[in-house]
């Protein structure tokens, strides 16, 4: 029984997380000035880009595709009154489990400690699962995990990729 409502907790989370902020996966049309003026700030940003590269840690990574996600994020939560400001309150949130009120600057360890408190909160899934969009969107993280490309590009999965794998024996 324990697992049913684990997997229904789940389930009825994401889907009103996705139902709340369907809005979200529209591609961004503000400029990150004027998000700026809806209630985010620079250290919004900042803590948005330090929670991106805890959330998602490749190490080949750089910087700039975590940055850029997360003007992308800015002007996608920016779009609507409601979830203007649910980056502002879930940073403010995470601030607060800091001594000095900056979560950005804590440890890693810190850091992580305190996502796995908020874990089951609206901002967090919300965060999650439009980064998890944006960042593998990007084709400049694609090699980097290990993914080929749309294979339709390249004439199919029967002639780019059906047969690559090299760990089953034949």
């Amino acid at each position: 029984m324990k697992q049913l409502a684990t997997r229904r907790l789940f389930l009825t989370t994401g889907t009103k997380s996705l139902i709340a902020f369907t809005g979200l996966l529209a591609l961004p049309g503000l400029s990150h000035s004027a998000i700026l003026l809806t209630g985010t700030s620079e250290h919004d940003l900042r803590s948005l880009i330090r929670l991106l590269e805890d959330l998602f840690p490749h190490k080949d990574l750089s910087k700039q595709v975590y940055m850029d996600t997360g003007k992308i994020m800015l002007d996608s939560l920016g779009q609507s009154a409601n979830n203007g400001h649910l980056l502002h309150d879930g940073i403010a949130l995470l601030d607060t489990m800091a001594k000095d009120g900056d979560w950005s600057a804590l440890t890693e360890q810190q850091r992580l400690s305190a996502l796995e408190t908020i874990q089951d909160s609206v901002f967090f899934s919300v965060i999650r699962n439009t980064a998890v969009q944006y960042i593998y969107r990007d084709p400049r993280v694609w090699a980097r995990v290990g993914y080929g490309g749309n294979a339709l590009q390249h004439g199919g999965y029967l002639t780019h990729g059906f047969n690559d794998i090299d760990w089953l024996p034949e």
